[in-house]
């Protein structure tokens, strides 16, 4: 009898190892996979806020054939594809997934109206620019380890508006 309680007692000891070396493992890969997500929502928090076309402006009707609609269709464009690049290390399940196809519609849509009316692309970007603070608005809600910087490259928003308290820390 002896030497089965002293199989049991190894066995068991092992089998509780290995369970806690494939917890542990679990345990991280969640991790980095978190680390990974919040870096690529940052990364794009961060681009929305230098793009130059984002900053609030009183809209007006565009001159023919001018080239600041392409320059902004352009900018806007690289925002688009950091945003969908940034899709492939967000969960699915994770709020700010959602809130990034939103934002990437959004472009979408404002490219889409910039091409039927170019002359009022500036009315469309207003539009943008509102929906691109609420994606950040809320992605910044969802998880308080993002820092939040408004869109645009204007100062960070007052505390009410980011939904963090005010000495949240600034993506960097």
């Amino acid at each position: 009898m002896p030497a089965l309680s002293e199989f049991l007692m190894m066995f068991l000891s092992t089998a509780m190892g290995a369970g806690s070396a494939l917890a542990l493992g679990i345990w991280e890969r969640r991790r980095d996979a978190l680390n990974r997500e919040r870096a690529a929502v940052s990364f794009v928090i961060l681009d929305l806020h230098t793009r130059r076309a984002l900053r609030e402006a009183a809209p007006q009707v565009a001159a023919p054939g001018g080239t600041d609609a392409s320059r902004v269709a352009e900018s806007l464009l690289k925002a688009r594809d950091n945003a969908r690049e940034a899709l492939r290390d967000v969960r699915f399940t994770s709020p700010c997934y959602e809130e990034l196809r939103t934002l990437v519609l959004a472009v979408n849509r404002y490219l889409s109206s910039v091409s039927r009316q170019p002359e009022r692309y500036e009315f469309a970007l207003q539009e943008l620019r509102q929906q691109a603070l609420d994606v950040v608005t809320a992605m910044c809600a969802s998880d308080r380890a993002l820092g939040y910087l408004e869109p645009g490259g204007t100062e960070r928003a007052p505390a009410g508006r980011r939904g963090q308290d005010a000495g949240s820390r600034p993506v960097t």
